[in-house]
């Protein structure tokens, strides 16, 4: 039995995944047929066929978590020049003028709280020194009259940044120094390298990359960074900064229909219909160009995209990207509406998923 590849569902899985997605197509409304204009018995004018849908590029769509973005690099970069904020990990020294009992040296703890005399439990982490002593104060006056309280920090933690996903070496590392992005992928030994279709690939996912701080996406263009070298993006890591470097091999379309070699793509950065159709050995000679279609969507949300090669060669559309889950399907015949897309797709895609399994 073949094994799935790394990062990608089990071959069981794939054929039930792929019928959920599909389901909810049916009770979409018919689309208008697809007609080729030099079919036979076609009334459609050469300038009617000009009105046909066109298909729209679709950007790249993991754009990372579901979080707030900086405005701009610069922007989250000048961000993190105010007073310095106490973590867990930092050591603070407490004094009271007059109370020399009263000076203690206190660790700052996980969940963020030092214990001080009188006041028990109060928190410090993500506040200033100035923050807390002005807490600190307000607490002891119940106890004395003006209080003067000091807080030095002695010793800060660390500062660090986490990078996880498809790098040799994830994990937490020490920012020993100025350390920027393309520093923090070289101390995690560089991108993974995995095996797709027999051959030995880089499989980091760049255009879906991304590096949070303070809990906002900064706007770093990991593509534009490492595969060509544009040090704008090469941003100066903070303390506390996660990279994430998702797999592109959990992210595929399926090319089926009058195809040589109909088969699952893994998207790794952009892909256009033809550059797909390519790599699927081309199209048959019994293959319908101008009534090819794209079914897109997740659960709800399903369309079926009407795509007229010919005109995608003789450079009057463009070549559309593709998005993570499309099913290109390439007829023999015009389909007329999701309905009878669905019945000629599903039997071919089910087919080619349940025979991957043995």
């Amino acid at each position: 039995m073949r094994t799935a590849a790394p990062g990608r569902p089990g071959p069981w899985l794939r054929p039930v995944a792929v019928t959920v997605l599909l389901a909810g197509l049916a009770s979409l409304p018919g689309c208008s047929p697809v007609k080729d204009a030099s079919s036979p018995g076609s009334s459609t004018a050469p300038a009617a066929a000009a009105a046909q849908p066109t298909p729209v590029p679709v950007p790249t769509p993991n754009t990372g978590p579901v979080l707030p973005r900086w405005e701009s690099i610069e922007a989250a970069r000048s961000a993190g020049t105010g007073e310095y904020r106490l973590t867990p990990g930092d050591v603070i020294e407490i004094s009271v003028a007059g109370h020399e009992d009263m000076k203690k040296e206190l660790p700052v703890r996980p969940d963020g709280r030092i214990s001080y005399i009188f006041i028990g439990d109060v928190v410090a982490g993500g506040r200033t020194a100035q923050e807390l002593r002005a807490e600190l104060e307000t607490n002891l006056r119940v106890y004395m009259r003006y209080p003067q309280v000091a807080v030095v920090v002695r010793k800060a933690r660390e500062a660090q940044f986490t990078i996880m996903g498809k790098v040799i070496r994830p994990g937490v590392y020490p920012i020993n120094g100025p350390t920027t992005v393309i520093a923090a992928v070289a101390l995690a030994q560089g991108l993974a390298s995995g095996q797709y279709e027999g051959s030995t690939i880089e499989i980091a996912d760049l255009p879906s990359s991304y590096l949070v701080r303070r809990n906002r996406v900064v706007p770093v263009d990991f593509e534009r960074l490492i595969q060509r070298g544009d040090t704008t993006q090469d941003v100066p890591l903070e303390d506390g900064d996660y990279i994430y470097i998702p797999s592109s091999l959990a992210q595929e379309v399926f090319i089926l229909g009058e195809v040589f070699k109909p088969r699952s793509y893994g998207i790794r950065g952009r892909l256009t219909l033809m550059k797909a159709i390519s790599e699927s050995g081309g199209f048959k000679s019994t293959a319908r160009l101008g009534s090819i279609v794209i079914l897109r969507g997740q659960y709800g949300k399903k369309t079926v995209i009407p795509v007229n090669v010919k005109d995608i060669i003789a450079g009057k559309l463009p070549d559309p990207e593709l998005s993570v889950g499309d099913v290109v399907w390439v007829p023999q015949t015009v389909l007329g509406n999701v309905a009878e897309a669905l019945n000629q797709v599903m039997p071919a895609l089910l087919a080619y998923q349940l025979g991957k399994s043995f």
